[in-house]
């Protein structure tokens, strides 16, 4: 018997994929809105971080250290900045970022194909 989690997961999968049918596209809608200074990057999690940086890193390598500068001081803000009270999952990372950071720069990524139609 199928949940109805799963038809919901499923759902939610088809949509996303249908939205974003390549990586440029997911890069275009969450990247280059914050370069324009049209939006900033998430308040919350640290997941986006990672994410963010090595899509940048596969769609525009030209771009990667002007969007790590951003990401640099966005975590700043939600560490130091924002409040009295830091953003727990990025401080979880935070004496690993370095580390983390050099990881993903010595990555020899390659672009995937578009994704196929569903």
């Amino acid at each position: 018997m199928v949940s109805m989690h799963s038809h919901r997961g499923r759902w939610e999968r088809e949509k996303f994929f249908n939205k974003y049918r390549s990586l440029e596209n997911l890069y275009a809608a969450l990247i280059v809105p914050v370069l324009e200074g049209k939006k900033e990057f998430p308040d919350v999690g640290a997941d986006w971080i990672f994410e963010y940086l090595t899509l940048t890193k596969l769609v525009d390598r030209a771009k990667y250290e002007k969007v790590k500068e951003l990401i640099l001081d966005r975590i700043d803000f939600l560490l130091y900045r924002r409040s009295r009270y830091p953003e727990l999952n990025i401080k979880e990372y935070e004496d690993k970022l370095d580390e983390i950071f050099e990881y993903l720069e010595a990555l020899e990524l390659e672009m995937p194909p578009a994704f196929p139609p569903l």
